[in-house]
């Protein structure tokens, strides 16, 4: 199941070209990643202020096909790529006007906040997010 939203690329995004920053990207995808967690049934204290459980990202990637300026509205799929014993694997597609213009990939590790240490991802979200693997 793809989850699907909108995003306008708004100005404080874009570079001096009037192209969207390479680096902003990223805070555009996380805003996604937190909406689909909540459309999951997953709460966003849950996922994102858990005393015990920590989720950071261990890494994330992008690609940029095409160009995207401030005022375009985007259209955004996301997937779960990946479903493993200690991590989740997001795929997020960018589009404008029906052509794919960024794809950006983002892995984060479930961890035991007080030793820093991997832990499996626990049954409740496993749960949610296996509907949406791709």
């Amino acid at each position: 199941m793809v989850y699907r939203t909108q995003r306008l690329v708004r100005f404080a995004l874009g570079d001096q070209a009037g192209v969207l920053f390479f680096a902003r990207v990223f805070p555009l995808a996380h805003e996604v990643v937190e909406d689909f967690i909540v459309h999951c049934g997953i709460g966003w204290g849950e996922w994102f202020d858990s005393r015990e459980r920590g989720i950071p990202f261990r890494h994330v990637e992008a690609d940029y096909l095409r160009p995207l300026r401030p005022g375009d509205r985007v259209a955004v799929e996301l997937v779960v790529e990946r479903l493993g014993r200690t991590s989740v694997t997001f795929l997020l597609t960018f589009s404008r006007e029906g052509r794919e213009a960024v794809r950006v990939r983002m892995t984060c590790v479930f961890t035991e906040r007080a030793a820093f240490r991997p832990v499996p991802v626990p049954p409740a979200f496993r749960e949610r997010l296996e509907p949406h693997l791709a």
